[in-house]
């Protein structure tokens, strides 16, 4: 439940990161991105955990890059952590939806709360 939870808060942090224009944010239900961009949830969930792996387990290394791929939905890509700093990981993801020649790039910024627990950020 933990993990379905912040992949589509994930989601909905890379919506936001996608639909940024000239005039800030433009509003767009999360359904709906998530189409345009051409990742499932489960492409999703794959790449949260992808970006997850980089930050949350061992010594995080910065520079470090971690693959993922869906074989039901052919999407794949890749995460990679660009830095930490201020107790925080700041991750790169490329993704390829199914069939396309260029990668979405998104990038999220993930910092560790009080209780020690990662908080997307904006």
């Amino acid at each position: 439940m933990k993990r379905i939870f912040s992949a589509m808060v994930l989601a909905g942090v890379m919506a936001a990161e996608l639909t940024m224009g000239v005039g800030g944010l433009a509003a767009k239900p999360l359904g709906k991105i998530i189409r345009e961009i051409g990742l499932t949830p489960d492409d999703f969930a794959m790449l949260s955990a992808a970006g997850e792996s980089l930050y949350a387990t061992g010594t995080p290394r910065p520079g470090k890059v971690v693959s993922w791929a869906n074989p039901t939905s052919k999407s794949h890509g890749t995460a990679k952590l660009a830095a930490m700093r201020d107790n925080c990981a700041y991750v790169q993801h490329f993704a390829f939806p199914k069939g396309a020649d260029k990668p979405k790039e998104i990038r999220t910024r993930v910092c560790r709360n009080a209780e020690g627990q990662w908080q997307l950020q904006p």
